[in-house]
């Protein structure tokens, strides 16, 4: 932890924290943006990123291994997408209970639902010790410094899905210790489990009533000041930020990464939108984030020229949902300036994906992943998950970013309500179809919650609980399954078939260093103008005269055409 200039300000220290477990791909940008708002307001501040810390990665990697060890391989379905919310279950069961007999019951009802798999009491004790010692870090890492502070006034904590048992341990341990401090949490869980107004919400906030001071939903930089100015007229525990007004805000706030080692990120980040202007079924950010807006690409670019010199990196991760709207004015502004960098972002499929003319100018400009929610092979599942899309569209988008040797990732939605064997079977039959032209492939088991996403309300009749309400006192938040075809379980076992397929293709869905070499060698012997490796990404400067058109596309296709307050 940096020292901490006490002189900036006497009326206190105010921590920004941002608890495991979460990937670490970015300095986390939601309490950067907020030290430099309250910064710039004479707030002195510190941000924390406990998630690149060895001692949480190693007590993270030791309970992945502990659930490798004990559910058979072929039962894992996408490893990290189950892991991480079995973890999350058991993390905010340990931190709200010592009954061993409710412990061992909830972990093998959380194993039975993610898994089908029946834990025993012995493998649950082991478990529930990982966790444990984990919290026991936590203690001694950011507990005792926040409690043994005499210059804190308050915490802001960055409450996302995967971190909400770490979250709540912190936050009971210093209340225990210093109920003066000022406890205030903001995050995206507000836009899922934890969404305004459902059941979910209420429950916490009454679990929650003597660990946090104050909720921040949504984009609040400007409610957190005036949090700690008392500015409000009475005391608000929940403060709803308006979408369209407090989003806006964030556009002009650079992120203060100045407390973060960023040796530790592969990635800086940088956006020019906020929201979506698509309302897909499974989806909830447009009804969190509000319309949808866009930055002026001139600046976004003057910020990357800045920030890449500055922390000596050259790959950034764009935060937008979508790039589409911005990416071919976006590119060229790149070019034209001859700014060396390689982006990364999410981008919807559409006819220009597929035409040459664009794709050759965004991987010119350093395009070097494109991330795509192709979500099904059926175009009545696609239909029916308002995508407006074609499967057709989605076979030439791919060929069309990978005929320029831009890695692409395939986002899939397994399950989804009416999704039928023969449905399921054309989005096997799809991978199957587009393995050359797909780096990596990324199901997802079909989720539904309470509110927000745009087809809650027509499935709310078919919602079903996982947990009882006397289980809900030890893990507060509900898991919802939906009474439809395919019901869970069967959409579980075609998650198994689909790892088994994409390993059949030979298509890796890269989490480990070790992975990403091996998918970008098989990558770059598909694609001889592929972008570099990520082993090379980090030495290497943009050379736009290097990149040779693939012999394939000039033979056969000549004629083709994601913040929040924390």
């Amino acid at each position: 932890m940096k020292a901490i200039n006490h002189e900036y300000r006497n009326n206190g220290v105010i921590y920004l924290i941002h608890l495991p477990f979460w990937t670490p791909l970015i300095p986390p940008q939601g309490i950067a943006r907020l030290k430099t708002y309250l910064q710039d307001r004479g707030y002195q501040s510190i941000t924390l990123d406990l998630n690149v810390d060895y001692e949480a990665k190693s007590s993270l990697e030791n309970i992945f291994k502990l659930i490798r060890d004990i559910v058979p391989g072929y039962q894992w379905g996408n490893f990290y997408d189950n892991a991480y919310e079995v973890i999350k279950n058991i993390t905010i069961l340990v931190a709200n209970t010592t009954n061993p007999e409710t412990k061992f019951q909830m972990i093998r009802k959380i194993f039975s639902y993610y898994y089908l798999y029946d834990i025993s009491n012995e493998d649950s004790m082991r478990m529930v010790e990982l966790i444990e010692e984990y919290f026991l870090y936590l203690e001694d890492s950011i507990v005792k410094k926040i409690v043994e502070d005499p210059h804190i006034s308050a915490l802001g904590v960055s409450l996302h899905s995967g971190n909400l048992g770490s979250s709540l341990y912190v936050l009971k341990r210093i209340k225990e210790e210093r109920t003066d401090i000022k406890t205030v949490v903001g995050g995206s869980v507000f836009m899922g489990e934890l969404r305004y107004n459902t059941p979910d919400f209420s429950r916490f906030l009454k679990k929650t009533d003597k660990l946090i001071n104050h909720y921040i939903i949504g984009a609040g930089e400007r409610a957190f000041l005036y949090l700690l100015e008392n500015r409000f007229k009475t005391e608000k525990r929940i403060i709803i930020a308006d979408p369209e007004k407090d989003s806006r805000i964030g556009f002009s706030i650079k992120p203060n990464l100045d407390d973060f080692d960023m040796g530790n990120y592969p990635y800086l980040a940088s956006y020019a939108s906020k929201s979506c202007p698509n309302a897909c079924s499974f989806c909830n950010e447009r009804s969190f984030m509000g319309e949808y807006t866009e930055r002026n690409v001139k600046v976004v670019v003057d910020e990357i020229e800045k920030s890449s010199r500055k922390y000596q990196k050259n790959m950034i991760f764009m935060l937008d949902v979508l790039m589409n709207n911005y990416i071919s004015e976006f590119s060229k502004e790149l070019v034209s300036r001859d700014v060396s960098c390689y982006f990364d972002g999410y981008i919807r499929v559409a006819d220009e994906l597929a035409d040459r003319k664009h794709t050759q100018l965004w991987r010119d400009a350093g395009f070097y992943r494109a991330r795509l929610g192709i979500e099904s092979g059926s175009q009545k599942i696609l239909d029916l998950i308002n995508k407006k899309i074609t499967v057709s569209q989605i076979v030439d988008s791919l060929k069309g970013l990978a005929t320029t040797g831009i890695k692409t990732t395939t986002y899939l939605v397994i399950g989804h309500p009416g999704e039928t064997d023969d449905d399921f079977q054309k989005t096997m039959n799809l991978i199957t179809e587009c393995q050359e032209n797909i780096w990596q492939a990324e199901p997802h088991l079909f989720r539904y919650f309470y509110d927000g996403q745009s087809g809650s309300g027509s499935w709310a009749k078919h919602r079903r609980p996982l947990f009882t309400d006397e289980e809900l006192d030890s893990i507060i938040i509900q898991t919802y399954y939906l009474d439809l075809f395919p019901n869970h379980e069967i959409g579980l076992r075609r998650m198994w078939k689909t790892m088994e397929h994409l390993k059949s293709t030979g298509i890796i869905n890269p989490h480990t260093v070790y992975d990403k070499y091996k998918a970008d060698e098989r990558w770059i012997g598909l694609h001889r103008n592929s972008v570099p490796s990520v082993a090379e990404v980090g030495e290497l400067e943009i050379n736009r005269s290097s990149h040779e058109p693939n012999q394939d596309f000039l033979v056969t296709d000549l004629n083709f055409e994601n913040n929040f307050l924390f």
